[in-house]
């Protein structure tokens, strides 16, 4: 009885442990791993000869990665909120919202420039993808 009692107690401490792991592995980044998030703006109207999809840039610093993004919108839009991120597949994913806290927009698209940082955990991040827009290489050797 003793016996099965014990072997009982090691069969659940063995399922808690691979459960425990199993959850560790499919677990998105905590929240915690933005460190910040900070909305710069817009530089003035989308270049006419540059292409109409966002960049990102990758900059390290004080064991920290900083996702600069640049991506075109309506002009008029000069307020973030709801910065999001998301890792799938070793892709980073990035966005926030635009708006306009009056209302008012101009029919023309913007530069906007926008930058997330994020502590070591996502030091080794090698594609992010802004909005819906197809992963970029942000490693540079």
């Amino acid at each position: 009885m003793k016996r099965a009692f014990l072997a009982t107690i090691c069969g659940l401490m063995l399922c808690v442990a691979a459960c425990a792991d199993s959850r560790t592995r499919d677990t998105p980044p905590s929240a915690s791993a933005l460190v910040s998030f900070e909305f710069l703006g817009c530089a003035g109207d989308w270049p006419s000869d540059a292409p109409f999809h966002s960049t990102v840039r990758r900059l390290t610093r004080d064991n920290q990665v900083t996702f600069l993004v640049r991506h075109p919108d309506t002009c008029g839009l000069n307020a973030a909120r709801n910065p999001t991120f998301r890792l799938q597949d070793g892709v980073l994913q990035l966005d926030y919202d635009l708006y306009s806290p009056d209302g008012s927009i101009v029919m023309c698209d913007c530069e906007y420039f926008a930058k997330f940082t994020f502590d070591e955990s996502m030091m080794m991040i090698r594609q992010v993808r802004f909005e819906d827009e197809k992963p970029q290489n942000v490693w540079s050797e």
